[in-house]
């Protein structure tokens, strides 16, 4: 019999975005933007519709690693405030988690300030919530230089 678990893990990535909060929005909104900049370099969008209801499915894998694929669902959007997404992670096809982002966005002093909260159940040791922080982070890097290569263009 195979043993199974399960491991619960919130964290919290909050930023400040030398940007609106509308142009912010948008980098999220607009599936183009958003496959420029999402996750890692190797990272795929395959679908992406931003509405209540609508999904997002990504996925990639860097140079002989596994395979990942996110797969989401919009639950909630307050536009330019708010969107709340329920996702699964697979690695080569085998389910690794279960999780709730919610992410927010606010004026600041400094531009615009993005608050992502994670809720995770990583399933049966195949996954540590420390390495989806820090792809998180990843992501949230590859966002800043997004919104920098484009404000230095103009």
């Amino acid at each position: 019999m195979t043993t199974r678990s399960v491991t619960h893990a919130t964290f919290h990535i909050e930023r400040v975005f030398d940007c609106t909060p509308a142009r912010l929005w948008r980098a999220f909104a607009d599936p183009e933007q958003k496959a420029r900049w999402s996750c890692h370099d190797d990272w795929r969008m395959k679908e992406m519709t931003f509405a209540v209801g609508g999904r997002e499915i990504a996925g990639g894998s860097s140079a002989g690693g596994p395979y990942w694929e996110f797969d989401g669902t919009y639950l909630d959007i307050v536009d330019q405030q708010r969107f709340v997404v329920a996702y699964s992670m697979s690695r080569d096809g085998l389910r690794v988690s279960g999780s709730l982002i919610t992410w927010q966005v606010a004026a600041d002093p400094g531009g615009a300030r993005l608050t992502f909260t994670d809720q995770g159940a990583y399933l049966d040791g195949h996954e540590d919530p420390a390495v989806r922080e820090a792809g998180s982070g990843v992501g949230l890097d590859n966002l800043a230089a997004f919104l920098a290569a484009e404000r230095d263009a103009a």
